[in-house]
């Protein structure tokens, strides 16, 4: 189905790496619950140090295990277009 859409799944050996990413966004987003259930403008800097702290863990298993399972330049592209686009309002939504 998501091959359909013009993203097919990754490539078998990146899988643990996503999952690696994937868990450490979970551990940072759970570590916020407390402080985002008593004010809620957590929230937003929450998802912020998740997707940071999910998408530096992507890239330093890349590096790590670069021989194991290459990476084309991707991550390191889209990890910065990312985070960017999460901090940054897109110029279509500006008044």
């Amino acid at each position: 189905l998501t091959a359909a859409f013009g993203h097919p799944m990754p490539a078998l050996a990146r899988l643990p790496f996503l999952a690696a990413e994937l868990a450490v966004f979970g551990a940072v987003s759970g570590a916020f619950a407390a402080k985002i259930a008593q004010n809620a403008r957590f929230a937003f800097p929450a998802v912020l140090c998740a997707q940071a702290a999910g998408r530096s863990t992507l890239l330093l298993c890349a590096v790590l295990f670069s021989r194991a399972a290459p990476f084309p330049p991707w991550p390191w592209r889209k990890s910065l277009r990312d985070l960017r686009a999460s901090c940054c309002k897109p110029r279509s939504c500006r008044s």
